[in-house]
């Protein structure tokens, strides 16, 4: 979530910045301050995630485009999507949670190649499948 964040609290610079949204750092303390708990995910259906926070980043802001996916019981956000672009500041990988992984893998099968519509040749799968 920081390294895909466009601002972080305290002026550090951007990385990879895709998300529209506003993170602190390590906002719920050291990592003896992790946590977890169930989180409500609409959009991965009606069974809760298993949520575990390691030295975790807040979103404080998200811009106009930024879809909020959880949110703690407090209101806090803590995942997003904007586009093709999903971020947790919790850990689904260390809980054996699938549902996340299986969002962004669809998400991505349904975006054209990124040379389609720059000018450049359509991907060749692409276009036999388009012809069929």
């Amino acid at each position: 979530m920081i390294i895909l964040s466009t601002q972080i609290v305290g002026g550090e610079e951007p990385v990879l910045p895709l998300l529209h949204v506003v993170v602190e750092r390590n906002a719920f303390g050291r990592q003896l301050d992790s946590f977890e708990t169930q989180l409500a995910v609409p959009v991965l259906g009606d069974t809760p995630v298993h949520a575990i926070f390691i030295r975790a980043p807040i979103i404080e802001e998200i811009g106009p485009e930024v879809d909020v996916l959880a949110r703690l019981d407090d209101g806090r956000i803590v995942a997003v999507r904007e586009r093709n672009v999903i971020a947790t500041a919790f850990h689904p990988e260390l809980t054996g949670e699938t549902r996340f992984h299986r969002l962004l893998a669809t998400m991505a099968a349904e975006h054209a190649d990124p040379a389609e519509g720059s000018g450049r040749r359509p991907h060749p799968t692409r276009r036999a499948r388009a012809e069929s």
